[in-house]
């Protein structure tokens, strides 16, 4: 992606459920945003991205950031998510089980981050990011696995992304499993998780671009 990669240490479930995770992923992004001149990065190009569960806090981060009125992220890389914790998409049941990680294993994560699940949290954007209004949020990039239980969750939160008018890159690598983008000893695993860093990338210097333009202009 050509760019600056603060990774973020978030608590863990079970000793720290919901909201811990996104809380401390909150407040890292802040705390980038305060020091971007020490950190010598553009404050107008800034983006979150995560794998799996640090997809899902990345969709979370967008509409959580905006509710707090702080600087929504540049670009959201979101490499299948979960963007609706009540698991009703297809692909939870015809991978359920077989293809690495498991259905049952997915409400053991569920239940760890989510001890106290109530109907009302079930719709909450800040762990169901689909049910949240997604006018106006960043510029996606998602990628999902053809053989994935998560795999619909990626394609459902493209659709809904474009529908509501957000710009999206989107693409299922079918022939993966949950996981690959930290196969890179993988050739195949390799080449995909640079396509996706590249797209990344791409939206980051765009917005870079822009704003250092705007600022000339003035």
């Amino acid at each position: 992606a050509d760019c600056v990669v603060a990774s973020v240490d978030y608590r863990l479930a079970p000793e720290h459920p919901f909201p811990a995770a996104l809380d401390d992923v909150v407040a890292a992004y802040r705390w980038v945003h305060l020091i971007a001149d020490e950190l010598g990065i553009d404050p107008a190009a800034i983006g979150v991205a995560g794998d799996s569960a640090g997809a899902t806090i990345s969709a979370c981060v967008c509409h959580e950031t905006r509710r707090l009125g702080l600087p929504t992220p540049t670009v959201q890389g979101l490499i299948y998510p979960l963007v609706d914790i009540r698991m009703r998409f297809d692909s939870y049941e015809t991978f359920a089980e077989g293809f690495s990680l498991t259905r049952r294993t997915m409400d053991w994560f569920r239940d760890q981050y989510l001890p106290h699940l109530t109907d009302e949290l079930r719709t909450d954007p800040r762990v169901s990011p689909l049910c949240g209004d997604l006018a106006g949020l960043p510029p996606a990039v998602i990628a999902t696995a053809g053989f994935d239980p998560l795999r619909d969750d990626g394609r459902a939160y493209a659709d809904a992304l474009r529908a509501a008018g957000v710009d999206v890159t989107y693409r299922c690598y079918d022939d993966f499993l949950h996981g690959f983008y930290g196969m890179m000893v993988l050739p195949d695993a390799a080449a995909a998780c640079v396509e996706i860093d590249r797209a990344l990338g791409r939206v980051l210097w765009e917005a870079h671009r822009a704003a250092r333009d705007a600022r000339d202009w003035r």
